[in-house]
């Protein structure tokens, strides 16, 4: 008996529209990063931290700015006025950003390697370096729209107090770009430990609680070090000693943070260590679970 069988048209086609390749993608998956990042399109517990973090942001600004519209003789230069400098605003921020941080980078990371969607992502034209990119950006997107707007308003702000804006704007521009390079190197430094942190546990919560367990427990360490021996180089153990210590640099302020101060360039290199190192474990674990 023999079989017979029949063939049905059900309408498959080859795709005939443009081919973006792997910039598409790459934006593709920066923007999801951003979405996650925001919370956008989930729960409401998940928007808490990310819009908390920028609404603080701006808080903390607003305050600085209010005192200043009430401080007299304000007239051109907020330092001679004893007002808070735009350095001082990055050392009160950074440790709301290392909370940021981890929170938010786990959601960049962990959900799509314990869903298995990280090997639908690289069946696509990307690689793992691309992926890895593409959450990195989205972080450094989110958390410097947060500190770039806190000083902006506080610039902003100051110049609207001043009795001269003009003059103080004049006066004042050089802050534009230390904030922004400040800006940089302490989220690069924030989104460089989270992120490699959180590329090694599928699980949010085991994540956020080792980046936050890292930051207290070795803050805590080299303030007792340095406590009890006095020698400087144990504040490099501080998780936020070093950037802290670069924002300084950059705006040329006078206070020592490192006490007593330690050869010229180390800091440096250890920042650059911290935040390489941290990016080339975060790269070489997912070209390993990619392969």
């Amino acid at each position: 008996m023999t079989q017979q069988g029949e063939v049905y048209d059900i309408g498959y086609q080859r795709y005939l529209g443009p081919r973006e390749g792997r910039w598409r993608a790459r934006k593709a998956l920066w923007a999801n990063g951003v979405r996650l990042s925001l919370g956008l399109g989930r729960p409401l517990l998940a928007k808490v931290f990310p819009w908390g973090f920028m609404a603080l942001a701006v808080a903390i600004s607003g305050v600085a700015v209010i005192i200043a519209s009430f401080t007299a003789n304000f007239i051109s230069d907020a330092d001679a006025a004893g007002l808070w400098g735009y350095n001082d605003y990055y050392e009160v921020i950074s440790y709301f950003l290392m909370i940021f941080a981890a929170v938010v980078a786990p959601e960049l990371l962990c959900p799509d390697r314990r869903d298995g969607v990280l090997s639908l992502y690289l069946v696509r034209p990307i690689t793992p370096t691309d992926y890895v990119a593409a959450r990195f950006l989205a972080f450094l997107t989110i958390a410097l729209c947060a500190l770039y707007l806190g000083q902006i308003v506080l610039i902003v702000g100051y110049a609207l107090s001043a009795s001269e804006p003009v003059e103080y704007l004049r006066n004042n521009w050089l802050a534009v770009p230390r904030f922004m390079a400040s800006g940089l190197a302490l989220t690069l430094f924030a989104a460089s430990i989270s992120m490699a942190v959180a590329s090694l546990t599928t699980r949010r919560a085991y994540a956020a609680a080792g980046v936050v367990g890292l930051f207290i427990v070795s803050t805590t360490a080299a303030g007792v070090l340095v406590g009890t021996s006095t020698n400087a180089w144990f504040n490099l153990l501080g998780i936020l000693s070093t950037p802290i210590y670069l924002n300084s640099v950059i705006f040329g302020s006078e206070q020592a943070v490192f006490s007593p101060p330690l050869p010229t360039g180390v800091p440096e290199l250890w920042y650059a260590a911290i935040v390489g190192g941290a990016c080339f474990l975060l790269w070489l674990r997912y070209r390993r679970l990619a392969a």
